[in-house]
């Protein structure tokens, strides 16, 4: 299997979507300090998913949320990745519509994208990482409009043939199939 490296994270070899009963078996063998709790806040141009650009754009606007400190980020492609740290009253401006000055909004402009923002949903994810195999072992439990989602991801920087790929899904238990709705989808399908 090739690998190709993406903004600093180990390049992902499978990512499926999990059961409750799986994730609850894989689980018990983190520990406190490997499990990490984020609130994403994602927003667009439109509460209609029709007219909305960023989604259309493939750009996600979205506010992660810290103990210390909150950032605006804006994916688009790894290679142009963006992320502002934001404060309180930038924090309060997004949600009352207004994107704040900033490489973020610089960029929506190249972009020929507005800046004018509409709140589209929120995700709480739980992630739990872990050294594994020459690579990390990713759980994710994921809430949006009251419903969990579960997936399981393995990155690493070492080459692994599809055999090799296959026989560590196995040895976890894994029955379930790739990811086919991502995080954003998922807010949107809400």
């Amino acid at each position: 299997m090739e690998i190709v490296k993406k903004y600093g994270k180990p390049p992902c070899l499978f990512k499926v979507q999990a059961s409750l009963a799986e994730y609850k078996i894989l689980i018990k063998s983190y520990t406190l300090a490997d499990i990490k709790g984020t609130v994403y806040f994602y927003f667009d141009t439109s509460l209609d998913f029709r007219e909305a650009k960023f989604l259309n754009s493939r750009v996600r606007l979205r506010i992660r949320l810290g103990r210390l400190k909150h950032v605006l980020e804006l994916k688009n492609r790894p290679a142009l990745d963006i992320s502002q740290i934001i404060s309180f009253s930038e924090l309060n401006s997004i949600f009352q519509g207004v994107v704040p000055d900033g490489p973020i909004k610089d960029r929506l402009a190249e972009l020929n994208l507005p800046s004018a923002i509409s709140l589209i949903g929120t995700a709480h994810t739980i992630r739990a990482k872990k050294l594994f195999h020459d690579g990390v072992l990713v759980l994710d439990r994921t809430v949006n409009a009251g419903q969990a989602h579960y997936q399981i991801e393995f990155r690493s920087d070492k080459s692994f043939s599809d055999r090799e790929v296959q026989t560590i899904k196995d040895g976890l238990g894994l029955l379930g199939g790739d990811v086919e709705i991502s995080k954003i989808r998922r807010v949107w399908l809400k």
